[in-house]
């Protein structure tokens, strides 16, 4: 009977929603391109009185379903929807919701339109063009966007960081992939801004409608109070600034009062493995693979804590488990082939590291390991190679400089060597052996004032490398 109250409500104010609806607007200068029609709705909030409350966008998924952000929605969950042609719709109270995303799933009464949008599916990867929705005087529109960055945070979490230039995007917002599908949903979490990714399982997965096509069931996880998901979100921020103390604090709130939250627990497990809590940390992220038995990120990072533990047979397995969830992530491939390098196991450890893309952020660690690889088996020409990947990723590398640079002085290169060692010797003037190749490489490149110079030096350092190299000087080739 509620209901049916509040539905007599809203119809007289239906003066007051038109001036809304028409009235909200956001300008900006959007891209030239289309909003895929006819999937973005206006999306008005209301109190149980009818009077409206914040307003936003949704999309339809198909007849009579809208997804849109809970926060457009007032206390009672009640909306008005205005479709592409103007139509306004009334919904019902929000037949799923997701709080953890801030994702709701509305039934709209009279909603015939039949909306061709499906979710992406697949990848998402930094660089890749997206548009987003704004609200202009024309209605909804396009513009462009950029994602920065990916985090797959749990299987039902994934996170875009994307750029927009300095158009004002609304909380909610709908962010499409270049094809036109929806990617997911802008958010606003603690001083977060994000778009939070459409993964398989955020829908329902069997809406079950009755013959008469008026009602529909689905199912959604058990709601947690408010504070908990504030909490999660903050503990988020404060991982993303690198604050393991604060971020910690915030997943330890979260998980109060036994709530089951295990991107929580998975999240303070991090905190407490960065705070050097490894026994923490393990039992952190063994709670988060109790509640989630498929969480690729939680084996990765209960590998990484055994590993700091010196449980070296547990953490590999849990880095395989890690791998066989998740294949594209490349984490536990480089952590597998540093655990079979220290086990002496240099093949298996070659094939792990391989598998690590030169865009993974700890590339020059692979390249790195992988020349060690190459010296051990005198791939001379191969180890040299590896080094220069090092190199590329970040050029003032002091290990990798003193080992090409030795390396192309044994190759018979020492003029290539030179620019690497004298780098080293600048960086490390204290470092005796570095200066000591450095002298070799000018001694085959014919340069015998400046390998006589370098002696010198080695002579006020007191080293015992200066009688060697004084021996091969006075010995002209």
């Amino acid at each position: 009977m509620k209901w049916f109250r509040q539905r007599s409500n809203l119809s007289l104010r239906l003066a007051r929603w038109l001036l809304v609806l028409w009235g909200a607007t956001i300008w900006a200068c959007p891209a030239p391109a289309a909003v895929p029609a006819p999937a973005v709705v206006t999306v008005v909030g209301l109190d149980a009185e009818g009077t409206p409350q914040r307003h936003g966008m949704g999309v339809i998924l198909e007849n009579g379903l809208v997804l849109c952000s809970i926060s457009i929605l007032g206390a009672d969950g009640l909306a008005v929807i205005k479709t592409a042609d103007g139509t306004l719709h009334l919904s019902k109270p929000p037949l799923w919701q997701d709080f953890l995303q801030g994702l709701c799933l509305l039934e709209v009464e009279g909603l015939a339109v039949s909306s061709p949008l499906q979710p992406a599916q697949g990848k998402w990867r930094p660089l890749l063009k997206v548009g987003l929705t704004v609200l202009t005087g024309k209605g909804p529109s396009l513009t462009e966007g950029t994602i920065t960055g990916v985090l797959a945070l749990s299987p039902r979490i994934t996170l875009l960081k994307i750029t927009s230039g300095d158009i004002q995007i609304m909380d909610g917002t709908p962010v499409f992939s270049g094809d036109g599908r929806l990617l997911g949903m802008y958010h606003d979490f603690a001083d977060l801004r994000l778009c939070l990714a459409l993964n398989s399982q955020d829908l329902p997965k069997k809406i079950q409608r009755r013959e008469a096509g008026t009602s529909i069931t689905a199912t959604a996880p058990t709601p947690l109070p408010p504070e908990v998901y504030q909490a999660f979100w903050e503990g988020v921020a404060a991982s993303l600034r690198e604050d393991w103390s604060k971020a910690g604090e915030h997943f330890d709130a979260a998980l109060k009062n036994e709530a089951v939250l295990p991107e929580a627990a998975l999240g303070r497990g991090v905190a407490r493995q960065h705070l050097k809590d490894n026994i923490g940390a393990i039992l952190d992220c063994q709670k988060a693979l109790k509640w989630e038995p498929g969480y690729a990120l939680a084996y990765f990072w209960l590998g990484r804590a055994q590993e700091e533990s010196g449980l070296l047979t547990e953490a590999a397995t849990a880095y395989h488990r890690a791998k066989e969830l998740a294949p594209d992530m490349r984490e536990p491939w480089l952590h597998l082939g540093l655990l079979a390098y220290r086990g002496g196991k240099l093949a298996t450890a070659k094939e792990f590291l391989q598998q690590v893309p030169d865009d993974f952020p700890q590339a020059l660690e692979k390249w790195w390991r992988l020349g060690q690889i190459y010296l051990t088996e005198q791939r001379w020409e191969e180890a040299q190679e590896a080094f220069g990947h090092a190199l590329s990723l970040r050029p003032n590398y002091l290990p990798a400089l003193v080992e090409r640079g030795k390396l192309l002085v044994k190759l018979g290169r020492p003029e290539e060597a030179i620019p690497l060692l004298e780098q080293a010797v600048a960086q490390q003037p204290q470092q005796t052996h570095i200066r000591y190749h450095l002298a070799l490489a000018y001694h085959f490149s014919w340069r015998q004032a400046a390998a006589w110079e370098e002696y010198w030096k080695l002579r006020r350092q007191h080293s015992a490398l200066a009688p060697r190299l004084a021996a091969l000087l006075e010995n002209q080739h």
